[in-house]
């Protein structure tokens, strides 16, 4: 066993800042997290838009098949583009279904999973893999299938109630995508790292931006003391 803890870095790549969109920002995250998963000490590497307890919140209200609405609120959900493998990775447990995967790609059905706060208020009594859900962003409208519920998990505080949320395929974003947030679990210490995974961007394209890297330890800290 090793003596030293496993660490997640954070890392915000800004591929939008060079003016990529759509697909080419997808593929070039893709294939930067192919590269840093073979670094040494990296066990485990995804990425998401939002982040683990850095970066924005994003929502939107969503129509539930078989599901009637008492009010607007009752149809906001807050949501997340996520890289393949983002619930394995970052260890939030699936309770039904699948995760995302490189699959999940602009040429294939929209999916996205929902967390358990989110099933056991629109599906309370039944299994929602399978079911759909319709939500409109940017003046066009998305149809999504649901292919998993994972656990709740507080990933940006610790201080309120697990709040309804899903996750989509960042391959298949609904809203503008302008950066990405890379989870990173090496073995030591993460600042030996950094030089490494300036490298791998650098390779991948000399005009992606790094926008910080930072310990998810100490992000957590923060979150822990804002909400003491």
């Amino acid at each position: 066993m090793s003596d030293t803890i496993p660490i997640i870095g954070h890392d915000a790549v800004g591929p939008g800042e060079r003016g990529l969109s759509g697909d080419d920002i997808g593929g070039v995250c893709k294939r930067l997290l192919d590269r840093v998963a073979l670094l040494p000490g990296v066990r485990a590497a995804t990425f998401s838009e939002n982040g683990l307890f850095f970066g924005p919140e994003s929502m939107t209200k969503v129509d539930v098949e078989g599901f009637t609405p008492g009010s607007e609120e009752d149809k906001r959900n807050l949501f997340d583009q996520v890289g393949p493998g983002y619930f394995s990775n970052i260890g939030i447990p699936l309770l039904f279904g699948r995760d995302i995967t490189d699959r999940d790609g602009p040429n294939s059905p929209r999916v996205a999973i929902i967390n358990q706060t989110m099933s056991k208020f629109y599906f309370p009594d039944s299994n929602p893999v399978g079911k759909h859900m319709t939500t409109r962003v940017g003046g066009r409208q998305f149809q999504l299938e649901i292919v998993g519920v994972a656990r709740d998990a507080q990933d940006h505080n610790f201080w309120s109630k697990p709040v309804r949320r899903f996750y989509v395929s960042y391959f298949q974003p609904i809203d503008g995508i302008t950066e990405a947030n890379f989870a990173i679990r090496t073995v030591g210490n993460p600042g030996n790292f950094a030089s490494l995974l300036r490298r791998e961007v650098e390779a991948v394209d000399r005009s992606l931006m790094i926008l910080g890297i930072r310990d998810v330890k100490t992000l957590m800290a923060k979150a822990w003391s804002r909400s003491a």
